[in-house]
């Protein structure tokens, strides 16, 4: 969560990485969370194994990604 209020999440499916958010005292509510977003490649590649930090208002999102059969590790902002 960040000092605004808004609770951040990340989560996968079988392949890609998405993130949404929402205000922390809606939360309950589906209909009030963001339509997600992908944040990993897609394609063949698996995501897993994944993090995020709030800091200010800059999200950070830590991830291994296997494309090609060997793990890779990706970093975005």
């Amino acid at each position: 969560m960040d000092e605004k209020g808004n609770i951040h999440l990340i989560w996968t499916d079988t392949y890609r990485l998405y993130y949404q958010q929402a205000r922390v005292e809606k939360a309950m509510t589906a209909a009030e969370w963001s339509a997600p977003k992908t944040i990993s490649w897609g394609g063949d590649e698996r995501a897993y194994w994944s993090d995020i930090v709030v800091s200010g208002d800059t999200l950070h999102v830590a991830w291994s990604g296997s494309p090609t059969g060997l793990s890779d590790i990706y970093y975005a902002r």
